[in-house]
């Protein structure tokens, strides 16, 4: 009987052995790890050429080949026939399910911009290559869960101002995520912007240098000026690394403290990202508008009747955009 409290170690040599499977062309030495609760008959079986795990199933974290397998992710069913051994069977199930993993995307939502963040959505969709888990911040469900409890302050002009820095909690402070304002619309594939993450990073985003010289912007809302002005406006977010966004913290911190990154131990720990993943319409030069991936309306976009012209023929691309979106199939 094998001991309970702890698991035991096995070659592959070993496993096909005890189970009638053929051998692999791996070496003999890689190991493989059984559960504690269970023998080795018990764990395997071999019917009709496929490998099924019984009663408990197989629980792993391993990439690459020769590396052992843990117990800390469960697969019901590995498949497998007589010529894979069971170290790549369980690395390409976990390959295969971290490269499927969707993308977290988090939008932040004014009640006022519902056409634009819907619009963005679909471009999103559109455009991307791979699988998206899209989130829109909307204020009142942040409220409802506790999440979010600050008075509206005069300068943020918009609904969600300082909710997006509670993206880190709601991700649990793991993995990374995107967060974009709504007032945008996806020309690349925002898998491109995914891949480029950078493990020394705590945050990645367009750093512009934003100074604007109006005093007011759509709706009539306050323009205010200060360093990192946008940056915040997309931003690639290192969870583990943000830390310091908790939701007391996110509640309490001046709209500064929040956007100019003070909540991090330096400038060091902000990467950049190329412009073309925040073009601020309007703002930059309309030629660099021609290769941008993502355009970004901060003065206010195309869906509010004063700003139906905004960026021109950006505009006219954006109303494109809408048009496609909410097209009814014949």
């Amino acid at each position: 009987m094998l001991d309970r409290r702890k698991p035991r170690w096995l070659t592959l040599k070993q496993v096909n052995q005890g189970t009638g499977i053929e051998k692999s062309n791996h070496s003999s030495r890689s190991p493989v790890a059984l559960g504690s609760q269970l023998s080795v008959n018990d764990r395997f079986t071999a019917r009709l050429g496929r490998l099924r795990l019984h009663q408990q199933p197989l629980q792993s974290r391993c990439f690459g080949p020769g590396r052992l397998i843990s117990p800390t992710r469960t697969t019901s069913c590995l498949p497998s026939n007589e010529s894979t051994s069971l170290v790549e069977q369980v690395q390409g199930d976990i390959y295969a399910r971290r490269m499927s993993a969707p993308i977290p995307v988090f939008i932040g939502v004014d009640p006022r911009e519902r056409a634009a963040t819907n619009v963005l959505i679909d471009s999103l969709v559109q455009h991307s290559s791979a699988p998206l888990a899209i989130t829109p911040l909307v204020t009142p469900q942040l409220e409802a869960q506790g999440l979010y409890w600050r008075a509206r302050d005069p300068k943020q002009s918009t609904a969600f101002s300082f909710s997006r820095f509670l993206v880190p909690h709601l991700m649990g402070y793991q993995g990374w995520a995107i967060f974009m304002d709504c007032d945008m619309l996806a020309r690349g594939d925002i898998a491109a912007l995914w891949a480029l993450r950078d493990e020394q990073c705590a945050v990645m985003c367009v750093q512009h240098e934003h100074v604007p010289n109006e005093t007011v912007k759509f709706l009539g809302e306050v323009q205010s000026a200060y360093p990192k002005k946008n940056w915040s406006s997309l931003m690639l977010l290192n969870c583990s690394r943000c830390t310091a966004l908790t939701p007391d913290f996110v509640n309490t911190a001046t709209g500064l403290e929040l956007h100019r990154f003070h909540w991090l131990e330096g400038d060091h720990l902000i990467g950049a990202l190329p412009e073309g993943w925040n073009h601020l319409v309007a703002v930059q030069e309309r030629a660099k508008a021609e290769d941008a991936s993502l355009l970004h309306w901060t003065l206010g976009g195309p869906w509010f009747r004063e700003q139906r012209t905004m960026g021109e023929g950006l505009a006219a691309e954006w109303f494109a955009a809408r048009d496609d979106a909410f097209r009814l199939w014949n």
